[in-house]
């Protein structure tokens, strides 16, 4: 694996349950995870970009968007981070690409037999 960079924001939004989603580019040479962790604590979600549905430079062919975490209690002011990890092996130059990064409000839904 090679370069590790991350990208913090602090939540300014109500106070709350959320999915956290995120737009990312998946290019076809290489395998890059990226974490998010809220207020430095323990990993929340990860996903491996390895998917390559197309092309090695962002585009729209390999334009993702994936459920990072679900279920995701947030307060205004908690710090968020997501790090990735640039997969820059001999064969591979993944770049861990994020476009955005999206708090959707969680809901519950049950299923009564």
């Amino acid at each position: 694996m090679g370069t590790t960079g991350t990208a913090t924001t602090t939540f300014t939004g109500n106070p709350g349950t959320y999915d956290v989603l995120i737009g990312y580019f998946d290019e076809s040479d290489g395998a890059s995870p990226v974490t998010l962790n809220i207020n430095g604590g323990p990993i929340e979600g990860s996903i491996t970009y390895n998917n390559s549905p197309g092309g090695a430079t962002p585009s729209a062919s390999n334009f993702l968007e994936s459920t990072l975490a679900s279920g995701i209690t947030l307060g205004a002011g908690d710090t968020i981070t997501l790090t990735g990890i640039v997969d820059g092996t001999a064969s591979a130059n993944e770049r861990a690409r994020i476009d955005y990064i999206e708090f959707v409000p969680a809901t519950n839904s049950f299923s009564f037999a």
